[in-house]
């Protein structure tokens, strides 16, 4: 297994089962972290989904460095 680490602080693990997976910014009821997959045959999917979720953690840091005094 293999991590990769974004540098807005996403890791996506490359498995030895054909899939990519990282958090999805979720938070399931028992309080574990929800993980997209999607498998090493559609990287452009792949690129899509992390970009998107890029996008929701600089959205987030955004919120949060303006909602400081």
């Amino acid at each position: 297994m293999a991590v990769l680490v974004l540098e807005n602080g996403i890791n996506v693990w490359v498995d030895d089962m054909g899939v990519y997976r990282w958090w999805n910014g979720q938070i399931d009821t028992t309080g574990r972290h929800v993980y997209a997959v999607c498998p090493w045959a559609v990287p452009d999917t792949v690129a899509r989904q992390i970009w998107s979720r890029t996008g929701q953690q600089s959205h987030r840091a955004s919120a949060a460095a303006g909602a400081l005094p």
